[in-house]
């Protein structure tokens, strides 16, 4: 039924009530309350009709709502088929891309470990060309050696038959071949055909007697040179002036000495020279020409003694060691040290603070003057005896022995190494950095680098007869040794001084002929005078 029908009825049903009304209520009383009572139940039915009609639209809208909501379901549940078909597409996609991902990778690995393939053979080729040229380099350097081990032996050669001039040629150029070639500079032939092509005047000859031993005074170099040596006929003479023209003044000339050592004070205001008897003679202000006297310090040999300050020495009597003070004169004497056995060798390391010595037991030991300490035992030989001792830097320890076998000691790690040349005893021993000279009954003065491995040595002098005594030249690269031939003989032991003097003596080049006959034409031909 529509909304109009339902009107008509309503109308229709009010015409009847009004009609009863007006039939029943005829009277104005009765006609009120019908009044009454129908305007009440047109209230009412106007009420029923409003909520009728919202029911009707709320049920519309209800109806309206529900289809909106399956319409919206609808499209919910297909944007859900949708995504889900997104999604496993995307999913196919990503599975896809990490595939894709994975044979990247894979390819990339590829790649690089071709590249760090490559990188290798790249290295080990540039590896195997530096080692080929290396090694090229290597054998053309050591034959450029042993073209300087030739040249050395053919100079020399050539000096004994008296060519002087192509002895000379041939030393230089051995040097330049082995120095360029970063060859051993100390070699021994090389430093033979040096040292005799130099023409070095070594020899100063001013004793009578054996000369027994020499003494550098302290603070003098070559450019002004200072000395002190004593012979076996009682001779004291001091040597002064540069190097190259040391001049002697004799301070005593006495045969009732027979003397044996000499030693100056640490700042060479005095020197003692001691005798096989016991005997001393000090010499105060030596080179001013001042006092000197006599002390007796034992009644037999002294066979050691040392300064350990200006004033203070300490020198050896059987197994003790004793001092005196020089400013007494030696009116007293004190106990300085006493030992089990006999002490042989002493000497004083003013860096150090320490006295060492050696005893006939083959020892070496050493402590510190007035400390009260006992002696510290450096090293042992063992059934060698000991002739002399030398401190150098870095705590080495060089022992000279009565067989002609130098040992030297650099600590406990490193222990004895043992130096072979001499053929008999070795009389004296001195450093000069990492340079050991040594001088012997064997007349040769001997020079071993410690740098070296091999050890070995190099005879840089020769004596006519029994070398006794060997001391450094401050800055100058020289050492000077004294024997029984009665000689002071000067030695460079610089190869580069000994190459400078030789350089100085070439007077000409190589000939063509003589380049090809010495040195080879696969070798480029080089001036002397460059």
């Amino acid at each position: 039924m529509g909304v109009k029908g339902l009107y008509r009825l309503l109308s229709l049903v009010l015409v009847l009530l009004l009609v009863v009304a007006y039939l029943y209520l005829k009277d104005s009383s009765s006609l009120k309350e019908v009044r009454f009572e129908n305007i009440r139940m047109s209230q009412k039915i106007e009420e029923s009709a409003l909520k009728q009609k919202d029911a009707i639209v709320q049920k519309r809208i209800s109806e309206q709502l529900e289809e909106i909501a399956q319409q919206q379901k609808l499209i919910t549940e297909n944007q859900k088929t949708i995504a889900l078909e997104q999604r496993a597409i995307a999913e196919q996609k990503q599975d896809e891309a990490i595939y894709q991902k994975q044979i990247a990778d894979r390819a990339k690995t590829r790649a690089v470990d071709a590249l760090k393939d490559a990188e290798k053979q790249r290295k080990n080729a540039i590896r195997q060309k530096d080692a080929a040229e290396a090694a090229e380099k290597n054998a053309n350097r050591l034959r450029m050696l042993a073209l300087g081990q030739s040249l050395s032996a053919r100079s020399i050669n050539q000096k004994n038959t008296g060519n002087d001039t192509l002895a000379t040629m041939l030393a230089l150029a051995a040097w330049r071949f082995t120095r360029e070639n970063k060859g051993d500079l100390y070699q021994s032939e090389l430093f033979q055909a040096l040292k005799m092509s130099s023409a070095e005047e070594n020899s100063l000859r001013a004793h009578k007697g054996f000369i027994r031993d020499i003494a550098v005074m302290p603070g003098a170099s070559g450019q002004q040179l200072k000395l002190a040596s004593v012979s076996q006929s009682g001779e004291i003479i001091l040597w002064g002036g540069p190097v190259s023209d040391l001049q002697p003044f004799v301070v005593l000339d006495d045969a009732e000495y027979d003397f044996r050592k000499i030693l100056f004070n640490p700042a060479g205001t005095a020197f003692i020279a001691t005798d096989i008897a016991g005997n001393a003679l000090m010499v105060e202000a030596p080179f001013q020409n001042s006092g000197q006297y006599k002390i007796k310090l034992s009644d037999t040999k002294v066979k050691a003694l040392a300064f350990i300050n200006n004033n203070s020495l300490v020198f050896s009597v059987g197994s003790n060691l004793v001092g005196l003070d020089i400013r007494d004169r030696g009116s007293s004497v004190s106990q300085v040290y006493g030992h089990a056995a006999e002490i042989e060798q002493l000497i004083f390391d003013h860096k150090s603070g320490k006295l060492f010595f050696s005893d006939n037991q083959g020892k070496v030991f050493s402590f510190t003057p007035g400390s009260g300490s006992e002696a510290r035992l450096h090293c042992q030989l063992g059934s060698e005896d000991i002739s002399s001792v030398s401190i150098g830097d870095k705590g080495r320890i060089a022992i000279g022995t009565t067989s002609g076998k130098i040992y030297v000691y650099h600590g406990n790690e490193s222990g004895l190494k043992e130096l072979v040349g001499h053929l008999s005893q070795v009389n004296d021993l001195v450093f000069d950095k990492d340079l050991l000279m040594s001088v012997s009954y064997d007349r040769t003065v001997r020079l071993w680098n410690l740098n070296k491995p091999s050890l070995e040595s190099i005879t840089i002098e020769e004596h006519d007869d029994w070398g006794y005594s060997i001391d450094v030249i401050p800055g100058a690269e020289k050492i000077i040794s004294a024997g029984a031939d009665r000689l002071l003989r000067i030695t460079t032991i610089d190869p580069e001084k000994l190459a400078e003097l030789v350089s100085k003596r070439v007077t000409r080049d190589f000939s063509r002929e003589e380049w090809e006959a010495y040195v080879g034409s696969s070798v480029e031909y080089q001036s002397l005078k460059q």
